[in-house]
């Protein structure tokens, strides 16, 4: 836990830092909006270790948010297919399962204040050749003070991008083009980590 709310993208680092730390054998990220089922966890990770895959991203059906929460999901999503030569579903998913030495490799080239660190994660690992498995887990109504997360309005009532959501697009897009998205941008860097005996 943080002692103040740094935003999504730095808390998910700080987690995922964290859980690498202890040195595990498998590392599920999951966000705490309530928008997945217990039951699709056992699942992401048999499909890792049964596919002996590098990451596993959870594809979410069924997902109810607003229209510009989905807009953004699909423009990203575009972005990254051309940059990536090939379509990634999901891209920003929040629910993904990594074996260790596979976010190693990606984490040390994301910075610690990263915004939007899953789409870097997702573009890097086409990039580099990682063995990614794609699962389709059910998306349920997030739970918590919105079920539309904080930024993004504040139920069916609101019609237009909230202000906060079209400053965060703004920063992010500029992030993903120096991290990941110009020629000399560091992601490009990334290479898939020789797999360890297990």
């Amino acid at each position: 836990m943080q002692a103040v709310n740094r935003g999504h993208g730095p808390t998910a680092l700080a987690a995922y830092r964290a859980g690498l730390a202890v040195d595990p054998e498998v590392l599920v990220h999951v966000d705490g909006d309530g928008q997945f089922l217990g039951s699709d966890f056992p699942r992401l990770i048999g499909a890792l270790t049964a596919a002996d895959a590098d990451v596993v991203h959870g594809v979410r059906d069924g997902r109810t948010d607003p229209w510009y929460r989905r807009a953004l999901t699909g423009a990203v999503g575009l972005m990254i297919a051309v940059a990536a030569g090939r379509r990634i579903p999901d891209v920003n998913t929040p629910l993904r399962a990594y074996r260790p030495d596979a976010l190693r490799a990606l984490i040390e080239a994301v910075p610690a204040d990263a915004t939007v660190p899953h789409v870097h994660f997702s573009l890097a690992e086409a990039r580099a050749g990682f063995r990614v498995r794609y699962l389709r887990v059910a998306s349920i109504p997030r739970r918590g003070e919105s079920a539309t997360g904080t930024m993004w309005g504040r139920g069916a009532g609101v019609t237009l991008p909230p202000k906060r959501l079209r400053a965060f697009v703004r920063t992010a897009l500029g992030e993903a083009w120096r991290l990941s998205l110009r020629p000399s941008a560091p992601l490009r860097a990334v290479r898939r980590p020789e797999p360890v005996a297990r």
